[in-house]
């Protein structure tokens, strides 16, 4: 299952999809969203992770631009109880070190303190987050 959610502009876009190879929901960010826009993807995002009973989510917002600690709130407060109530257990986020969204990215992160869930996790790297999914996805098994 794929799905690409812009606004038709070509200034945003939002590709999600289910990956059977590693049983996750990849999603990579691309451009600036609205505060609506951001909000409407990670919908859209838990709704795959829903459909396909994932408990493993993989973003990539590298290339996403703008600061969204207007978000933070609703991502801690709403977002990831209703996610951690479908089974997700852990989300990988791909940034790059110094953007804006990276700061904001951390302050979702933080707020959420160590034993929360969804286990919300920072990289730089797709190589990294992906072998941190795959190791929970181990010790899950356990």
């Amino acid at each position: 299952m794929f799905s690409d959610h812009s606004n038709g502009t070509g200034t945003d876009s939002l590709l999600v999809a289910y990956d059977p190879q590693n049983l996750w929901v990849h999603c990579t960010w691309t451009g600036e969203y609205t505060y609506e826009g951001i909000i409407a993807g990670l919908e859209a995002c838990l709704a795959l992770l829903v459909e396909h009973h994932c408990a493993h989510m993989l973003s990539d917002i590298r290339h996403l631009i703008g600061l969204w600690d207007t978000l933070v709130d609703w991502f801690v407060v709403d977002w990831c109880p209703r996610a951690r109530a479908q089974g997700v257990t852990c989300i990988a986020i791909v940034v790059s070190p110094e953007s804006l969204v990276a700061q904001s990215a951390r302050a979702a992160q933080q707020s959420m303190g160590p034993d929360t869930r969804p286990e919300v996790r920072l990289f730089l790297s797709n190589i990294e987050a992906e072998a941190w999914l795959r190791q929970r996805q181990e010790e899950a098994l356990l």
